[in-house]
C-alpha cells in the first residue's frame, strides 16, 4: 500500500466499491432506524433516552464503518499490487470463507502457472541443447564436402569422390529432416493422416529413401518377408524406418539389413553389425544418449531412437531392442493396435 499513490479519484472509487459490497447491510440498518423513527413519530412518543441511544448507536456504527472501509481499502490495494506480481505470497489473509475459497483457487492457479513455466523452461533448455548438438554434428559432413571440393581444385569430381559427396549430402539431408521432425514432435497429433498401408510398401519406401546409404556401404536390404498392413501415418512411420535403417547401416560392415514380420503384429529390423553392449541397452531410447558405439563413430546425435519411440508412442505402437555384441541388433516394432479410425 505504501507504493500506491492515494488520490481523490482512488478514494472515491474505493468508497463506491465498499458501499456496493455492504449495500444490503447498510440498507437494513437504515430501514431499521426508519421504522423506529416512524413508530415514534406516529405515536408521539418522546425521543428522550431513545433518541440519545440512537445517536450513540449511529456514532458507533460510523466508527465500525470507517474501520471496515479501512480494511476493505487495504485489502483492495494489496490485491491490486499482488495481481501485478507472482508468487502470491503477498496476498492478504482471507477474512471470510468466500475469500478463503478465492485464495485457494488463486494458489492453485499460481501452482499451475509455475508448473507450466518450468515445463516451458525445460523444453527451451532441451531444444537449445539439441540444436547446439545438431549444429556440431552437421559441421562434419559440411567439412567433408569442403575437403572433397578443395581436393578437386575446381575440376569435376571423379566417381569415388562424387559418391563420397553424395553420401555427405545425404547425411546433411538426414540431419535437416531430423531437426524438422524434432520441432514438429510436440504437435504431431495435428499432423497425422491415418490410412491403411501395406507394411512391405512402407519398408520399401524407407529403403528407397536410404538407397544412398546402402549403396555406399555395399549392403543389401531384404524386405521380402514383410507381410500384413496397418493403419498409420505414412510419413511418420517411414521416418521411423529410415532412422532404424540408418543405424543398421552405420554400424554394419557387410552383409544385409533384414526386415521381416514376426508373428501377427511385430516388424523386425535386423542387422549383422557390432551389436550393443548390455549396459547400454536400457538407455538407448534416452534423448542424447549415444552409447559406446556412438562415441566411437563420433557421428551420432543420440536423438534418432528417442524420436522413434516418441513417434511410435503417438501412433499407438511400441518399440524394443535386442542385441548381442559382435552378432548384431534386432529392433522390434510392436504394431498391435486397437481399432483406429482411418481418415
Amino acid at each position: 500500500m505504501a507504493n500506491t499513490k492515494i488520490t481523490a479519484p482512488l478514494v472515491w472509487a474505493l468508497l463506491w466499491g465498499w458501499l456496493r459490497a455492504r449495500f444490503w447491510v447498510l440498507f437494513y440498518f437504515a430501514l431499521l432506524y426508519g421504522f423506529y423513527a416512524l413508530v415514534y413519530a406516529l405515536h408521539g412518543y418522546p425521543w428522550g433516552a431513545a433518541g440519545y441511544a440512537a445517536l450513540l448507536g449511529l456514532a458507533a456504527g460510523l466508527v465500525l464503518a470507517a474501520a471496515s472501509f479501512a480494511r476493505f481499502a487495504a485489502r483492495h490495494l494489496a490485491l491490486s499490487q499482488a495481481a501485478g506480481r507472482f508468487p502470491t505470497a503477498g496476498l492478504p489473509p482471507p477474512a471470510t470463507l468466500t475469500d478463503a475459497d478465492y485464495t485457494q483457487a488463486i494458489h492453485a492457479l499460481e501452482a499451475e502457472r509455475a508448473r507450466l513455466e518450468q515445463e516451458n523452461e525445460s523444453a527451451r533448455r532441451d531444444a537449445a541443447e539439441y540444436y547446439t548438438l545438431w549444429a556440431h554434428q552437421v559441421k562434419t559432413p559440411l567439412a567433408a564436402l569442403h575437403l572433397l571440393l578443395q581436393s578437386a581444385g575446381g575440376a569435376p569430381l571423379n566417381a569415388p569422390s562424387s559418391a563420397d559427396a553424395e553420401q555427405e549430402l545425404f547425411r546433411i539431408g538426414q540431419y535437416v529432416g531430423m531437426v524438422l521432425q524434432y520441432q514438429r514432435l510436440s504437435s504431431l497429433q495435428n499432423d497425422l493422416l491415418l490410412q491403411r498401408h501395406s507394411l512391405a510398401a512402407l519398408a520399401r519406401q524407407a529403403g528407397k529413401n536410404c538407397a544412398t546409404l546402402f549403396i555406399h556401404k555395399k549392403l543389401a536390404l531384404e524386405t521380402e518377408a514383410v507381410q500384413g498392413s496397418l493403419v498409420t501415418d505414412r510419413k511418420w512411420f517411414v521416418f521411423v524406418l529410415e532412422q532404424l535403417y540408418t543405424n543398421a547401416v552405420k554400424y554394419s560392415r557387410s552383409g544385409a539389413v533384414r526386415v521381416f514380420s514376426q508373428g501377427e503384429s511385430t516388424l523386425v529390423v535386423e542387422d549383422s553389425g557390432q551389436g550393443i553392449p548390455p549396459e547400454d541397452l536400457p538407455r538407448v531410447f534416452e534423448k542424447g544418449f549415444t552409447g559406446a558405439a556412438g562415441r566411437r563413430e563420433r557421428s551420432s546425435t543420440g536423438i534418432g531412437l528417442y524420436l522413434c519411440r516418441q513417434i511410435l508412442a503417438r501412433l499407438g505402437f511400441g518399440i524394443s531392442i535386442e542385441s548381442t555384441p559382435g552378432q548384431g541388433t534386432r529392433v522390434l516394432l510392436h504394431l498391435a493396435q486397437t481399432a483406429v479410425e482411418e481418415e
